[in-house]
């Protein structure tokens, strides 16, 4: 019989003068910074300055938070946040649906190019590299979190997570490796083809 891993994980990863670390809020921490030094070390190439740089992440990090969040509960668990809505607040605990996340971050973007005038196509094709690593660390916060599982297998690397009894596949694990796969992908794909190259999108005096 095979013997295979226990999904038996502490949410914190530490504490800091007695306040609680966890590994989900920690893994989108360094997914923010990792999308933070990315537009600050390119921010040239995109027409931003320093200011817009630190501007774009308050937007960003406030999309992504408010939108995984909300789409989370509203599609996957409402039915446990209509009895516990103080719950929702629970930000530590989990619950940040990816589908959210995309819709969040990317209305984040549409209004801060609104608002500053900035090409919308030019930023997102820059994102791609430094939200493939958001999604990436991301997904380890879903596996530590036991929130995102996979479906019933005997592979040698399966997981056994509480109150299941079958053991599964580490689906979370999967999406990590897969998107920090493409990363350097994505990088080379930019390097032949810089953000923003179309007749439609760059104009004369925006974005300076």
């Amino acid at each position: 019989m095979n013997e295979y891993f226990v999904h038996d994980y502490s949410q914190e990863m530490g504490r800091i003068f007695g306040t609680p670390v966890y590994w989900y809020g920690a893994v989108y921490t360094i997914g923010f910074v990792g999308i933070f030094l990315w537009l600050f070390v390119r921010r040239n190439r995109i027409g931003l300055n320093r200011r817009d740089v630190f501007e774009f992440m308050v937007f960003v990090a406030t999309g992504i938070l408010i939108g995984g969040r909300v789409f989370d509960i509203a599609v996957y668990e409402f039915e446990y946040y209509r009895q516990h809505p103080l719950d929702s607040l629970n930000w530590w605990k989990g619950g940040l649906a990816s589908h959210g996340v995309l819709i969040g971050s990317a209305t984040a973007v549409i209004l801060f190019c609104w608002l500053r005038q900035k090409p919308f196509v030019r930023i997102a094709d820059e994102l791609v590299v430094p939200a493939a690593f958001l999604f990436a660390v991301g997904r380890i916060g879903n596996f530590i979190e036991g929130g995102v599982i996979g479906a019933p297998t005997n592979v040698p690397w399966a997981f056994i997570y509480e109150g299941l009894v079958e053991p599964r596949h580490p689906v979370a694990l999967y999406e990590s490796m897969k998107n920090f796969l493409i990363v350097p992908i994505l990088i080379l794909i930019l390097r032949r083809y810089p953000a923003g190259i179309s007749a439609f999108v760059d104009h004369p005096g925006r974005g300076a």
